[in-house]
């Protein structure tokens, strides 16, 4: 397994820190008995919110591959992902998740959620350990700027941690002021704002290999899929998975739709 010497020596003073100071939840803010992430309520609550089925093949989220239409049009047929993004629920513990990623950092939470990825992803992925290779999707320099990190890049580490992968910096943001994708209203818009905004990282060595993509959501697959197109065409990569969080639905099928809501009430 390869990771970056500054992570290691990051988790070793996490594990001090986590020693001296009194945990607290990630969403909201309630001292814990015992180290971890989530509170015994929302933690509850974030295991309701994986009840979801995937509204394609019917089976459950984590457990099935579905790339979405957008991704597969750009040849990443396979998808990982533990949840559902639900528009209009920003209180909900899903959402406050993603919420404290990009803002908090939280080492506890991005402990957490790589873990469950690394359970997903072994349920799903069946090919050996040495031909995987995990990336990130990279934010602007802007938000990296007003956060701090690069919350996709810390779970993309989380993620080769525990489950025993080599990770490597493989993309890079051109020098381009594109905007944040979640301010564009369309698919075409989102799709202009990304093109040709991402390059081979300088040193990325990527030829072969089925690499893992990760990021916090997948909304339209506009960026994933521009990202995609690089790892191939330039990096030579020889699959791509999409690894996400969270996924905004797209063409479910209707009466799979009606029974997932009976399963979890």
């Amino acid at each position: 397994m390869s990771l970056p010497f500054s992570y290691r020596v990051h988790r070793i003073l996490f594990r001090i820190r986590e020693r001296l100071y009194p945990a607290v939840c990630a969403v909201c803010g309630e001292a814990l008995e015992a180290p971890g992430a989530l509170c015994p309520t929302c933690l509850g609550e974030y295991r309701r919110a994986r009840l979801f089925d995937c509204g394609q093949c019917g089976k459950p989220l984590d457990s099935c591959a579905c790339s979405t239409d957008t991704l597969r049009k750009a040849r990443v047929r396979r998808m990982v992902k533990l949840f559902r993004y639900r528009a209009g629920h920003e209180q909900s513990t899903e959402s406050k998740i993603i919420f404290a990623l990009k803002h908090k950092n939280l080492e506890t939470l991005f402990h957490f959620m790589g873990k469950e990825l690394a359970e997903a992803l072994s349920r799903v992925i069946s090919e050996p350990k040495e031909s995987l290779l995990v990336t990130y999707v990279p934010r602007t320099q802007g938000q990296i700027t007003a956060n701090g990190y690069d919350h996709a890049r810390l779970l993309a580490l989380a993620l080769a941690d525990a489950a025993g992968l080599s990770f490597c910096r493989c993309l890079a943001r051109r020098s381009r002021r594109d905007k944040e994708q979640k301010k564009m209203d369309s698919y075409g818009l989102r799709v202009k704002n990304v093109a040709d905004a991402f390059c081979l990282a300088r040193g990325c060595s990527c030829r072969g290999k089925r690499v893992l993509l990760v990021d916090d959501v997948v909304t339209t697959g506009a960026t994933a899929s521009e990202c995609a197109r690089v790892l191939r065409r330039e990096g030579g990569a020889k699959e791509v998975i999409a690894v996400s969080l969270s996924v905004v639905p797209h063409n479910v099928n209707p009466l799979l739709e009606n029974q997932d809501k009976l399963k979890r009430k």
